[in-house]
């Protein structure tokens, strides 16, 4: 059978249109560049009977309400993994009628974990054989100033149970985040009350200023000005007196000399502080606030950008509108595809 190609096609529709793959129709026709196609090309189509994907996977055709995610957990796989099979370069958008191609082998399924160690543990879709690799490919990335700490908080969030799109989620966050150390005000981010740390300004730059913080007055009573005890908070985690003193207690134990004060150990802090507050509590309205868009990395993101952290910018509606919600939506898709373009997840 054969297919003469028309304005508009890609190898992926004829793919599609015939219930095979474009790798399979790049492969029977010889074709180096799936990407390139031209008007006119006849295109060989492999009898099913023939073709690998007849006894490696089936088809599926998308109705209205559907996601890659939500099509991916029906069939046991992934939204990657079919995005990759059908040549979907964005994942959050396929069509009503659309006809996929849905993998079945046992390669497949074996990529899916079904941890389910807490009851607020969600299923990862993909499969984290070494984290070491993660490590390895963020060191040699764009990011590789903030590799340890990012590499920290994709580890911790493991470690806990959570997703592998979670963690991908919390790195966006981090990445989004350049005020490590600052000593904020939750009424004034001018920093207009004349108050400083032990080393001067408003950063922290020793020990000193981080105890100086944990034990600012514990009491409701005016202190300095205009400050209060619960306005007073790092920049990094949002205002609060229970907040902002655990989380010093935390940075302690990771910072032992002025020289570990470092926005590497201030984000590698953060990671774990806001992995506890996740099991405190927070989680579940990341979860289903990121599943209920979709499930994907860039919903993650946005899921602890809205429902967790909270900034200015965020739209706190999960409609990737608000400019720190596109900020975060898009870290987390090229950290992705950083790490699978680099086989970090093999």
């Amino acid at each position: 059978m054969s297919y003469t190609v028309v304005s508009g096609d890609t190898l992926s529709k004829i793919a599609q249109k015939f219930g095979t793959t474009y790798q399979e129709l790049a492969k029977y026709n010889g074709i180096s560049d799936p990407n390139k196609i031209s008007v006119g090309q006849i295109i060989k189509i492999p009898n099913r009977s023939s073709s690998s994907s007849s006894s490696s996977s089936n088809t599926y055709t998308v109705v209205s309400g559907d996601s890659l995610s939500k099509i991916a957990q029906k069939f046991g796989t992934t939204y990657q993994e079919i995005a990759k099979l059908n040549g979907i370069s964005d994942p959050n958008k396929i069509s009503v009628g659309q006809v996929l191609i849905i993998p079945r082998s046992s390669s497949t399924t074996s990529s899916v974990s079904n941890t389910t160690s807490s009851s607020n543990v969600s299923t990862s879709t993909i499969q984290v054989k070494n984290s070491n690799k993660i490590s390895e490919a963020l060191k040699k990335s764009q990011w590789s100033s903030k590799a340890d700490s990012l590499s920290v908080a994709f580890q911790v969030i493991i470690d806990n149970g959570y997703s592998v799109e979670c963690a991908i989620g919390l790195m966006a966050n981090l990445l989004a985040e350049g005020n490590y150390g600052i000593v904020e005000y939750s009424f004034s981010k001018s920093h207009k009350f004349n108050f400083y740390l032990p080393s001067g300004g408003v950063k922290c730059k020793t020990i000193k200023d981080i105890e100086y913080v944990r034990d600012w007055p514990t009491t409701s009573k005016e202190t300095s000005g205009n400050l209060k005890k619960d306005s007073c908070g790092f920049g990094s985690v949002q205002w609060s007196f229970e907040r902002r003193v655990n989380f010093a207690k935390l940075c302690l134990t990771i910072m032992k000399s002025d020289s570990d004060v470092n926005d590497n150990n201030w984000a590698i802090a953060e990671a774990k502080f806001i992995t506890q507050e996740l099991k405190n509590g927070y989680y579940s309205a990341v979860e289903k606030a990121a599943k209920n868009a979709g499930g994907s990395v860039e919903d993650w993101a946005e899921a602890f950008c809205d429902k967790y952290e909270r900034p200015a910018g965020a739209d706190l509606k999960m409609t990737g509108t608000g400019s720190a919600c596109v900020t975060r939506r898009k870290n987390a898709k090229n950290i992705y595809e950083y790490l699978i373009n680099n086989n970090a997840f093999d």
